[in-house]
Formats: C-alpha cells, sequence, structure tokens
C-alpha cells in the first residue's frame, strides 16, 4: 500500500496545497509538524520534538565525493561565503521529520511519497511510472532546476520532465532531490542514530545517505520537473489548474 506523508513546517497557503496534492494522488495522506510551532488543521497529525543540532550537517560531516558538495562547505566556500551556517544549521531536520513520521504510520503501507507543506505538484504529470518504481525499490527525487546553479522561477511546475540516473549528470551524483521523493518505506530508517552519532549530513545529501548510501545503492532517479516550491511560483497557488 502507498501512503503519502506530508512533514515539516506550514505556510498560510498550506490547506491548497494539500488539497492539490489529495486531487493528484488518490492516497492515504499522514502529517507531521514539531512540538511548539504552528499546527496544520489536518488529521492525522504527528509531532515530535524538533531537534538540537549540536554540530553542522553540512560543515562538521565527512563529505561524499561530490564536487558541488565540496564546493559549499571547503574552505570559504558558499555556505560560509554568503553566510549561511545559521540556516543550514537544520538542514537535516527535514530528513529526521520525515523518518519519525514514516516511522509512526501503520505498518501496512510499504511506499511513501514524501512531500513538504509547500510543494505544488503538477496536474499534468503522470506519475504512476515512478510510484511503481519506487514499489520495486527505487528511490525517486523530484526537484525543478533550471541551470546548474539555479532553480526555476515559473508560473506553475513544469509539465516536461528529464530523468537523471546516477552519474548521467554532471551536477552531483550523491544527492536525492527532495521537493518531491517516492521511496521504499524500508529505506528510511537510521536517520535519527546518524543524527545521535553526528554523522547525519543535511540538504539532498543526507536524503542519499539515508535511503542508499547506508545500503550501498545507486538505485534512484532524479526527475526535473513535476513540481515546484511555492516561493519559486510566480502565480498564486489558487490560479494554477
Amino acid at each position: 500500500m502507498i501512503a503519502i506523508c506530508v512533514s515539516g513546517i506550514i505556510d498560510k497557503n498550506y490547506k491548497i496545497i494539500i488539497d492539490r496534492i489529495k486531487s493528484i494522488f488518490p492516497y492515504p495522506i499522514f502529517f507531521q509538524t514539531w512540538n511548539g510551532r504552528a499546527l496544520p488543521d489536518v488529521e492525522p497529525l504527528y509531532t515530535f520534538d524538533e531537534p538540537i543540532f549540536n554540530y553542522h550537517p553540512m560543515l562538521d560531516v565527512n563529505p561524499p565525493p561530490c564536487g558541488m558538495f565540496l564546493n559549499l562547505v571547503k574552505g570559504h566556500g558558499k555556505i560560509k561565503r554568503h553566510s549561511r551556517e545559521k540556516q543550514t544549521l537544520t538542514s537535516a531536520t527535514q530528513i529526521l521529520g520525515h523518518c519519525a513520521l514514516v516511522e509512526s504510520i501503520p505498518p501496512q503501507y510499504k511506499t511513501i511519497i514524501r512531500l513538504r507543506y509547500d510543494t505544488i505538484i503538477s496536474s499534468e504529470v503522470n506519475f504512476s511510472k515512478y510510484i511503481k518504481l519506487a514499489q520495486q525499490g527505487t528511490v525517486i527525487g523530484f526537484g525543478n532546476f533550471a541551470s546548474e546553479k539555479k532553480s526555476w522561477e515559473l508560473p506553475k511546475p513544469p509539465s516536461t520532465i528529464e530523468e537523471h540516473k546516477h552519474k548521467s549528470r554532471p551536477r552531483c551524483y550523491y544527492n536525492i532531490w527532495d521537493n518531491m521523493i517516492f521511496h521504499p518505506r524500508d529505506k528510511c530508517v537510521n536517520a535519527n542514530k546518524l543524527y545521535k552519532d553526528r554523522k547525519l549530513i543535511g540538504m539532498e545529501w543526507g536524503w542519499y545517505q539515508v535511503l542508499c548510501d547506508q545500503w550501498n545503492s545507486t538505485d534512484y532517479i532524479n526527475v526535473n520537473g513535476g513540481v515546484i516550491l511555492e516561493k519559486l511560483c510566480t502565480v498564486p497557488i489558487e490560479e494554477i489548474e
């Protein structure tokens, strides 16, 4: 069985985005946020204590063999150059929240669709192929990249998609795009242990670490298109078909 898991922190338009998710994916949906944060008006809702990091999940970890990651963290890399140490200190929190939610939902759900409260999904893309692949063990990440360096600003989520398997794209081989992720439930474990051991990595590299690397697997596909974050959408969410 398939479950949708929506996690993170809500913004003002979360209800519209959730209604859109429900109109596209006909699966049971579960929600997560952190104690002390604004609570979404949804059910079933799981809340957890928000983790506090006593290490930096980008600067204090063993880096994956990825030039893009090293460009962010080495020496006076992009994170320090743009004073993003504080912002990226919580960049692995989303992974812990999602995995805690997955561990809490009923055991019959074996395939997971991971979403944020601000991910807008295209109604023009048929995602059934990727759901089937996730049911067979493949991890599928979705993102929205205009180039090697930045994401698109668009009036709606792109309806055209482009697939990238391991080592098929020069940007980086060791990350999972995370606007939306399809994955087998049983791969989403040990995130809390990695966190307690001060080894959990942040951002897209942490998703790869949990869903692929700890299983010695490169069975993933990153899909460019099909989604957009609300902050990058130039048209109000209620006007998108």
